[in-house]
């Protein structure tokens, strides 16, 4: 895996709910989601069970029988986004923090979920850090302070806010020495003594003694306060011991060289430290005892938290899970892609195919390089291609399948042109050079969607205002170009999706100009017989609800389903797409207890995809997902993150497994 810091966490959710009879090995309605397990962020030790927080959620191994389980919104996790983990050995409790302030209880075999930050009116990042367990309370470390909880009560108590004038600060790790909680923030080392009131700021002192700036661990080793001074720079930070009243540096040996810190930790007589690429422990003289600085896999350690049970070594790793050291190194990580990021769909015989770039319908780009993900359905096996030209290759966010081949596939990339990928790699990328494929002047060929048409012919929109925003392939290395400015007015057009009907006329999505038609009458290298319209907002020229079109989908009755940013609308027929006024867009009306109302008037919808029932799948980017019935008057169902395990409210792309009725869908977290 290659971390980027602003990596997007976008995940694929499997959903059970067949439309078809007999042909499920799952119950309908049920779920199960797809997640990567190689960002190990937290590792806590339950008995025989190592619990590792791998982000955006969780996997256990089993010291019993070497058994690794997966643990997950559809096992009963509140939420998604664990951030750290700990374990309560008196009270037999596993206490998972979230990045959004959730709070999961693990206990006899049961979780409790605790909501009450998440629920918060709270105007401070509300991520749960790090976790202090002590005795029958544990002191939540968050973006905007100290929280206890009651490990008893299973609630919190007191809230501990003590940045100026009580103001919100962000506390990254605490620890006790005596009667004293020392805080690592932001701003510096705070300490409060636990005898006086410390929901009173004024009960709390900074550090003056330290530089000023951002202290991310703090741990108690006998009996002394040792804490790292995180810097912006690079190999810059710095070890600070608090004994006697007196704070020094600490020389960590001869191989320390100021490397970046991401933890500290204590486990009997040794202080572990987690750099940014090893494992190293010292004595109480801080002399180094063992260092790891390779797995044995190939691949860099990049620690985040280490943790020992007498002999053996427990990591967890940004990019390779759970590590176990003991003599020699043991890797574990469930089934899953090597990316957790899903962004374009497409099921064909038995494998599902996973995009991981990022295109939304504002066109709005990220630079990830997360190659192409395949998932082989009979055995739930996972095959991730990220090197050999695709670590080149940014947002590759919308993929088609060979219908004669389901291991050939064609990937848009919004930077570098299109990709012909087959049995595992690449054939050749169209690009200006080999195509009609156009680039802007530095070098940027922004592919908005592709499809390929009912005579085989694919077809891609060239976003980024060029001056033929639709290209076509022939499969026999003859590409074409075609402008719109003649309907449009425009010499150049933002694009994005393009989609076929059953008269294989292309629809093209036009950014905020609204949808571009497009039929060649069978004859690609004539232009002159070329058909074209243009169907946006305002009666007699289509009359869309909003010109920002996100999703087009055309249901088995052959009426064109349209989702905007201003909800749903239907176009009945498209037979006459081309004659003035006569392909015009409707609102859905629909009988409720109150009177009639438009269907999905507020949404905005992303996508839209239509199952052999003829039922609607619709995806919004703040509602989840609505089935709608096949003649568009009632809600079947209404899939949201609060109701269900769906990862998100955000919905990038759903598609059908035609097969056995199962839904598969991507989100944005």
């Amino acid at each position: 895996m290659f971390y980027y810091s602003l990596m997007r966490y976008c995940f694929i959710v499997f959903l059970m709910c067949s439309w078809l009879t007999g042909v499920s090995q799952q119950a309908i309605g049920a779920w199960r989601e797809h997640l990567s397990y190689r960002q190990g962020t937290a590792v806590c030790q339950a008995e025989n069970k190592i619990y590792c927080a791998a982000y955006p959620s969780l996997f256990v191994f089993d010291q019993a029988d070497n058994s690794l389980e997966k643990v997950t919104k559809s096992d009963g996790l509140s939420d998604l986004g664990v951030s750290t983990i700990k374990y309560s050995s008196a009270h037999k409790m596993v206490i998972l923090g979230y990045d959004n302030g959730n709070i999961d209880l693990i206990f006899n075999n049961e979780i409790i979920n605790v909501p009450d930050i998440k629920r918060s009116y709270i105007s401070a990042d509300k991520k749960i850090n790090e976790i202090l367990v002590d005795g029958n309370v544990a002191f939540l470390s968050a973006g905007f302070g100290i929280v206890q909880l009651d490990l008893l009560k299973r609630e919190l108590k007191e809230t501990f806010s003590f940045g100026p004038l009580g103001t919100y600060l962000a506390v990254n790790e605490s620890c006790i020495v005596g009667d004293s909680l020392w805080a690592a923030t932001d701003e510096g080392i705070y300490v409060g003594d636990v005898r006086t009131n410390l929901s009173d700021f004024q009960n709390w002192v900074k550090t003056a003694a330290l530089p000023s700036g951002k202290y991310n661990t703090i741990v108690n080793y006998k009996g002394k306060v040792i804490s790292n001074f995180s810097s912006p720079e690079y190999k810059k930070d710095t070890v600070y011991e608090y004994l006697g009243g007196k704070w020094t540096k600490i020389p960590l040996g001869p191989l320390y060289d100021n490397d970046d810190i991401n933890d500290l930790n204590v486990t009997d007589d040794e202080l572990i430290v987690a750099t940014s690429f090893s494992c190293d422990t010292y004595d109480e003289f801080y002399t180094q005892k063992k260092t790891i600085i390779d797995y044995g896999t190939g691949v860099d350690p990049q620690p985040t938290e280490v943790i020992r049970d007498g002999s053996t070594y427990w990591i967890s790793d940004r990019v390779s899970g759970l590590v176990q050291y003991n003599s020699s190194f043991s890797v574990y990580l469930p089934k899953g892609p090597y990316y957790s990021d899903a962004w374009g769909l497409a099921y064909s015989d038995g494998y599902l195919w996973v995009t991981g770039g990022n295109l939304t319908p504002n066109l709005k780009f990220s630079f990830i390089r997360a190659g192409i993900s395949r998932l082989d359905i009979s055995n739930d096996d996972w095959t991730s291609y990220l090197g050999d030209g695709l670590d080149s290759i940014t947002d590759l966010h919308s993929i088609i399948v060979d219908p004669n081949d389901p291991q050939h596939v064609y990937a848009a990339s919004y930077g570098k042109g299109i990709v012909n990928f087959k049995d595992g790699e690449i054939i050749n990328v169209f690009n200006e050079t080999n195509s009609t494929v156009q680039s802007l002047t530095w070098g940027f060929r922004a592919i908005g969607g592709i499809t390929r048409d009912n005579e085989g012919v694919i077809y891609a929109t060239n976003s980024e205002e060029v001056s033929y925003p639709l290209v076509a392939y022939d499969g026999q290395d003859n590409w074409y170009k075609f402008s719109f400015q003649e309907i449009s007015g425009a010499s150049k057009i933002k694009t994005t999706d393009v989609v076929v009907d059953q008269y294989n006329n292309k629809y093209v999505i036009a950014y905020l100009t609204g949808i571009l038609v497009f039929n060649e009458n069978g004859t690609l290298s004539d232009p002159s017989d070329d058909r074209k319209a243009l169907i946006k907002a305002g009666e007699g020229s289509g009359n869309l609800p909003s010109n920002e079109v996100h999703a087009i989908a055309f249901d088995e009755d052959g009426k064109m389903l349209i989702g905007t940013a201003s909800g749903l609308s239907v176009i009945n027929s498209t037979q006459d797409v081309f004659t003035a006024g006569a392909a015009e867009a409707d609102r859905i009306i629909i009988e409720q207890e109150d009177g009639a109302a438009y269907l999905l008037s507020e949404a905005v919808i992303n996508v839209i995809k239509i199952d052999k029932a003829n039922r609607k799948w619709i995806g919004t980017a703040n509602d989840g997902i609505y089935l709608i019935s096949a003649d568009l008057q009632g809600e079947i169902a209404h899939f949201t993150a609060e109701n269900s395990p769906l990862l998100s409210n955000y919905i990038v792309d759903l598609v059908l497994n035609e097969e056995n009725g199962e839904v598969w869908i991507s989100t944005d977290k």
